[in-house]
């Protein structure tokens, strides 16, 4: 793949098109989008960016990754088609407008004031997180699912249509308002301010939440008593070994250049030196690894990552069971590296 670091906004006015085999890198205090910038290869922007929508935007094709980092009073205007990665950091008072198609994966993180807003559609897949005061709207259309995580006091507004899905998890004092429409399904941990739900919709939510519920006759309110049990709840079998995931570089390291940087080759058996996991579900003293392997995409996102299996002995494992932040995570002490696999477990079979 070739990188190209753009030195200034004249140089980034020329380029209309990102190839497949191609990287473009441009870090500049402001960035204008000034067309409509299709994006086949991979796209790196930081700074105060500025776009305006349907015209002048960036268009994620293929299998291409978009990141963006918006400060200040940032615009930012993202279509996701077939099954590109678009990854959002939003900043001070920036706001960032999705449009999520086929099956591309968007992930935002919004901070301080910013806003967000999403239109999830066909089967695309939309991951946020809400910060400080940030808001958050979503629109889940067709059989998009909608995964948010709001933190601070923070908002999220979601609105369900067709047989979308939305998933909510609230902390601290954010607030989350929820709209079901069509056959859409609702699940919430946590917080929950508000919940209308019309047409056959259902929600899911914890015994213990009180909240004010509007609702038509055909739609459905499921209460739950939450699930304590990691295993229980990420369907995995209690066996005396599990094989379960983690995300390492390229070069098949995590915790790169820091005292933790941990190698994970295929054959390999990794195991941790100073294994405390009792403290802290985050941080040092054990190894983490998830569920599944697209879970795993929530704690990095790095151009050729990789996903490997592991296989862990069950007495090996640590489950934190109180409210974890993370339900897909789980601790463990040593594991022996497999294989590299898709981001849905499928072993990558060698190229001879």
């Amino acid at each position: 793949m070739k990188t190209r670091v753009i030195k200034d906004q004249k140089e980034f006015d020329t380029i209309k098109r990102v190839e497949a085999d191609e990287e473009i890198i441009f870090e500049s205090e402001e960035i204008e989008i000034n067309c409509r910038l299709e994006v086949f290869g991979i796209l790196r922007l930081t700074g105060k960016i500025k776009s305006s929508g349907n015209i002048q935007c960036i268009v994620g094709r293929g299998s291409s990754q978009i990141h963006n980092v918006g400060w200040g009073s940032s615009q930012i205007h993202n279509e996701g088609w077939e099954s590109s990665q678009i990854h959002n950091e939003g900043w001070g008072s920036s706001q960032i407008h999705n449009v999520g198609r086929g099956s591309s994966q968007i992930h935002n993180v919004g901070r301080g004031s910013s806003q967000i807003h999403n239109v999830g559609r066909e089967s695309s897949q939309i991951h946020n997180e809400g910060w400080e005061s940030s808001q958050i709207h979503n629109v889940g259309r067709e059989s998009s699912q909608i995964h948010n995580e709001g933190w601070g006091s923070s908002q999220i507004h979601n609105e369900g249509w067709g047989s979308s899905q939305i998933h909510n998890v609230g902390w601290g004092s954010s607030q989350i308002h929820n709209v079901g429409r069509g056959s859409s399904q609702i699940h919430n941990v946590g917080n929950c301010t508000s919940l209308s739900l019309y047409n056959f919709s259902v929600a899911s939510i914890p015994l213990n939440l009180k909240l004010k519920i509007k609702k038509s006759k055909t739609a459905i309110v499921q209460r739950y008593k939450p699930i304590i049990s990691w295993f229980n709840r990420n369907g995995i079998s209690k066996t005396n070994k599990v094989i379960l995931y983690k995300k390492v570089s390229k070069d098949w390291k995590t915790q790169e250049n820091t005292p933790n940087e941990t190698l994970w080759t295929i054959g390999s058996v990794v195991e941790h030196p100073t294994w405390n996991p009792e403290n802290s579900e985050c941080g040092e003293g054990k190894f983490h690894a998830c569920s599944r392997p697209y879970f795993c995409d929530e704690f990095r996102n790095m151009i050729d990552d990789r996903y490997i299996a592991v296989q862990i002995n069950r007495g090996d494992l640590f489950e934190w069971k109180n409210h974890p932040s993370y339900p897909h995570k789980i601790g463990f002490r040593k594991g022996t590296v497999l294989y590299d696999c898709d981001r849905y477990g499928e072993k990558i079979e060698a190229k001879e």
